[in-house]
């Protein structure tokens, strides 16, 4: 602004009134905004004798954190988390109890974002019966925290998300899984159609020092295998093609947990992809453990895992033989098109309604049978990017094998992904006792390097031919064993 005259006082103060004034307004309205919410913000103390109270105040809008005397807070209905960034404090984790007393579909349904769940203990009271049902639920929203928390009694599930989202951003810390009869912690069910997109990449997962006690059906699990585009109809089924897309684990971590005896999988993933196993105690399977139990399962589209310094054991007593670490590249689903060779998977459509049969027939696989209902074994399925070093596998007369990798690439053992040398430990056996298996009937497991100093000899691992058209990928990757 250019002046053509000298201002007085009074033409100066119009101007200045003017021009600088709205700025001022606009600051004093944000202060302004600012103290209200501040004002508005509640921290309050729960009666458990008044649980409609509570209810009210986890969605009002205002509340930012619930305290919890010592006692027990029985639920009639779930505790419906609408507020962001809601904190739930209890006295401790033993003493102060919020219990489920009729049968619903989960405890808390957040649907809010950021809430924080500390020193208390969340009962199911093996109230809910649906397959996706859980004690606490992500309900499309993320960032949620547990720490010294005992999620107790429920016959499905403890963390789980709705059905085609995720646990993004989920943080467990010093907590305990008891009488958790399905999975304790389902970081993901992809389903495209439900979610309307499909997704690549979730926030990271740290799950750490806490306890996951005997008879879970599953400890650790996510899932985007089972997502498939519907395509068209034969014969009266639906029928498409899956998902190939990896997700993107964004450096999850599993570390310093206790994993106590499972009926199937400790910790188990389809097409996921950057995660850390870092100083876990797997104790191995209950005498009841389902088949195909293996202490660690991956299969399909597994990229970038890596497992540090984690001790494994297994009981003499159980009545089957089972794998410490299972990694595979299969396909299990009845398929309406059929090709010989792995690089034409695109091509492939499935049934993929209902139940047993839509599963292909298991046995024939192992003879190279490329039948429509036969399971196949699919080298671009397989994992790539397996790293051990530090490990800890106690003998037992009841594993059938230490690793399993069918139709993988890159497996270093021994080695850190970053290059550190630091040795595992294959306890137990002689030199010709079976300890690794690198199989698959499509083109096999290569580009392999088992450092010296495991108590790994060439008499302990399997490598057998393969079946299928192409040869196997090992005669231009090499499996080393120093």
């Amino acid at each position: 602004m250019f002046l053509t005259h000298k201002p007085t006082v009074d033409s100066f103060y119009d101007w200045q009134t003017k021009i600088v004034h709205p700025y001022i307004m606009v600051l004093a309205l944000l202060i302004l905004s600012v103290s209200s919410f501040t004002v508005s913000a509640k921290e309050r103390i729960a009666d458990k004798n008044n649980i409609s109270q509570i209810v009210k105040w986890a969605k009002d809008g205002v509340t930012t954190k619930i305290t919890f005397p010592e006692g027990l807070y029985l639920f009639k209905q779930p505790l419906i988390i609408k507020n962001n960034n809601l904190t739930l404090v209890g006295h401790d984790k033993l003493n102060t109890v919020l219990k489920l007393m009729t049968i619903k579909s989960t405890l808390i349904d957040a649907t809010g974002n950021n809430a924080l769940v500390k020193n208390l203990t969340l009962d199911g009271n093996n109230q809910q019966k649906g397959y996706d049902d859980a004690i606490f639920r992500f309900n499309k929203s993320k960032g949620h925290r547990f720490e010294h928390v005992i999620f107790k009694r429920s016959k499905r599930g403890a963390i789980l998300p709705v059905r085609g989202w995720a646990l993004d951003g989920l943080y467990v810390s010093h907590c305990e899984f008891e009488d958790i009869y399905g999975v304790a912690i389902h970081i993901l069910n992809r389903n495209t159609v439900k979610r309307k997109k499909l997704i690549t990449s979730i926030d990271q997962v740290i799950v750490k020092n806490s306890i996951f006690k005997a008879g879970y059906m599953m400890g650790v699990t996510l899932d985007a295998g089972n997502d498939r585009r519907n395509e068209a109809v034969v014969g009266g089924k639906k029928v498409g093609r899956r998902y190939v897309e990896t997700v993107n684990m964004n450096n999850t971590i599993i570390s310093d947990n206790v994993f106590e005896k499972t009926r199937k999988f400790h910790i188990a993933g389809v097409q996921g992809s950057g995660i850390k196993m870092i100083r876990n105690t797997f104790a191995g399977m209950t005498d009841d453990a389902e088949g195909g139990a293996n202490a660690i399962h991956f299969e399909q589209f597994t990229r970038d895992l890596e497992f540090y310094d984690n001790t494994f054991s297994m009981a003499n007593t159980v009545p089957k033989r089972y794998p410490y670490i299972s990694i595979a590249g299969t396909e299990g689903h009845v398929r309406v098109e059929q090709k010989r060779s792995s690089d034409t998977y695109k091509e492939w459509t499935y049934f993929y309604e209902g139940s047993r049969e839509r599963r292909a027939n298991v046995k024939c696989a192992a003879f190279g049978h490329t039948d429509k209902s036969c399971k196949r074994d699919v080298h671009v399925y397989g994992v790539r990017n397996v790293y051990l070093a530090g490990n800890t596998f106690n003998a037992s007369t009841k594993i059938s094998s230490y690793l399993l990798v069918k139709e993988g690439e890159n497996i270093q053992i021994g080695t850190k992904k970053d290059g550190t040398v630091s040795l595992n430990a294959f306890l137990g056996g002689d030199e010709t006792t079976r300890k690794i298996n690198f199989i698959g009937h499509d083109e096999g497991t290569c580009d392999v390097f088992i450092r010296a100093g495991q108590h790994i000899s060439k008499g302990n691992v399997f490598i057998p031919d393969v079946d299928f058209d192409k040869p196997a990928c090992r005669l231009a990757k090499p499996i080393i064993i120093e």
